[in-house]
């Protein structure tokens, strides 16, 4: 009986998409061409922690982005963790 009553509920968590969040951080000093650099937290090229500003746990890089270009005007994704985003 209780099995019955709660199987709706179940079924419906089952068919969910689950997203996951990463970690995000961009670096405060620009590169050469002007480019502020978005990580992922377990990126191998983040910088140094005095360098780089917390973003925030954000579902894709796209957003991450788009949270960064709200404090410097010219933002791009890592090559090496945020390749999705990156433009050459």
């Amino acid at each position: 009986m209780w099995i019955d009553f709660f199987q709706p509920i179940f079924q419906q968590h089952k068919t969910r998409e689950v997203s996951t969040m990463a970690e995000f951080y961009v670096e405060i000093n620009a590169q050469s061409n002007g480019d502020h650099v978005v990580h992922k937290s377990d990126c191998a090229h983040l910088p140094a922690k005095e360098t780089i500003q917390y973003l925030g746990a954000i579902s894709n890089c796209n957003s991450a982005l788009k949270k960064a270009g709200q404090l410097f005007r010219q933002v791009n994704g890592c090559t090496h963790c945020s390749v999705s985003s990156h433009t050459a």
